[in-house]
C-alpha cells in the first residue's frame, strides 16, 4: 500500500514536470493591433535581453488578421551575430495569441542579450499596440528594420515606435533543469512521508 501511495506521487510528480516543461510562453504579446499594412518586404529585428537562462521551443510570426502570415522566415541570434536557430512559420502552424510559432530544437539562451528577426513578406504588419508586454524574465530592449527577404542579423537600432514592428516573437519555456529539480523534490518529500508513517507504525 505504501510502496503504491510512493510511486503514484512520484508519477504525479513527473507528469506535472512534464506538463510545465510544455508549457511555452511568448516572450512578448499585445492585448490588440493598432495597424494592418504594408508598403513592401521588410526584415523586422527586435533587441531583447533576458536576465535568468530560458528555453526557446518555437519561433513566431504576427498572424495579422487580414493577410495572415506568407511563409515568413524567422531567425534567432546572439549579440554578436551568431545564428542559434531559424524557422519558417506557416498558415497551418500553431497560434497563441496573435502570433502563429514553428516549432524549433530547443536552444537555451543564458543571460545576455539577443535578436530576433523576421520577414514580413507579403504579410501586413502592426506597430504601437495597446498593452504590449514582456514574460519574466525578457526586457524589451528596442527595434531596427531594413528592406529585404531573409532575416539577417542588424546592428543598427532604430527605436521609432514603441514597440516594434510585428513582427517576430519566440515561445519559450522555463530551464529544464528547474523542472527537473522540482521532480526531484516532490519524490523526496514523498518519500519522506512514507518512512516517517512507516517509523510511526514500527514505534505503535
Amino acid at each position: 500500500m505504501k510502496l503504491n501511495l510512493l510511486l503514484a506521487t512520484v508519477a504525479a510528480a513527473g507528469m506535472l514536470v512534464a506538463a510545465n516543461a510544455n508549457a511555452a510562453t511568448p516572450i512578448w504579446e499585445f492585448s490588440s493591433a493598432s495597424a494592418s499594412f504594408t508598403n513592401g518586404s521588410w526584415d523586422f529585428g527586435n533587441n531583447f535581453s533576458v536576465s535568468s537562462t530560458v528555453e526557446v521551443v518555437a519561433l513566431g510570426y504576427y498572424n495579422d488578421p487580414t493577410t495572415g502570415v506568407s511563409g515568413n522566415p524567422v531567425a534567432l541570434y546572439d549579440s554578436n551575430g551568431n545564428l542559434l536557430a531559424s524557422a519558417t512559420v506557416n498558415a497551418g502552424d500553431p497560434q497563441v495569441g496573435h502570433f502563429l510559432y514553428a516549432s524549433i530544437t530547443p536552444v537555451l539562451l543564458a543571460p545576455g542579450e539577443y535578436q530576433i528577426d523576421g520577414v514580413s513578406n507579403t504579410s501586413n504588419y502592426t506597430w504601437n499596440d495597446s498593452g504590449f508586454h514582456t514574460a519574466s524574465p525578457i526586457t524589451y530592449l528596442g527595434n531596427t528594420w531594413q528592406p529585404g527577404t531573409t532575416p539577417d542579423f542588424q546592428n543598427s537600432v532604430q527605436n521609432d515606435v514603441s514597440d516594434g514592428y510585428w513582427g517576430p516573437n519566440a515561445l519559450m519555456a522555463p530551464e529544464p533543469s528547474t523542472w527537473a529539480m522540482m521532480g526531484l523534490g516532490f519524490a523526496g518529500l514523498a518519500f519522506a512521508g512514507c518512512r516517517a508513517r512507516r517509523t510511526a507504525t514500527a514505534i505503535a
